[in-house]
């Protein structure tokens, strides 16, 4: 068998190793987190604008139970309509008539504020009426 000898340089090489191999993991760690700051940020930003969606849908159905009741449409949703003061919306109604054919359309956006920022989502629906006349000989 020989005999293996050692050098007496390596003293120190295992304190490099270990701190190398920390470095690795807190940067590792790092960019996992950042990853994960990202996500969050983005499924905040989906709940916010997914809320205000639902608050303009609820504008548009209150304007729907409005012309059903014969009631005059507000330009803004009352607060009664929602539970959380983060939300909000507004209406606007623009009527048109031409030819026997009236078309009502009805803008609707909701608006979702939260210590992040605003979300803000529309929806337009056209509802169309045509009226027409017959004589009887």
């Amino acid at each position: 068998m020989k005999n293996i000898k050692y050098s007496k340089n390596e003293n120190g090489i295992s304190i490099i190793i270990t701190v190398i191999i920390l470095n690795l993991i807190l940067f590792g760690t790092l960019a996992i987190s950042k990853i994960f700051t990202g996500e969050i940020q983005n499924s905040r930003a989906l709940y916010n604008s997914a809320a205000a969606y639902y608050a303009a849908e609820s504008g548009i159905e209150y304007s729907l139970k409005q012309i059903k009741d014969g009631a005059f449409i507000e330009s803004s949703c009352p607060a009664s309509l929602f539970t959380d003061s983060k939300l909000r919306c507004s209406i606007e109604n623009i009527i048109t008539k031409n030819n026997g054919t009236k078309t009502q359309t009805i803008k609707s956006t909701g608006y979702y504020k939260d210590k992040d920022g605003e979300a803000k989502r529309k929806i337009e629906i056209n509802l169309t009426t045509t009226t027409t006349t017959t004589t009887t000989p």
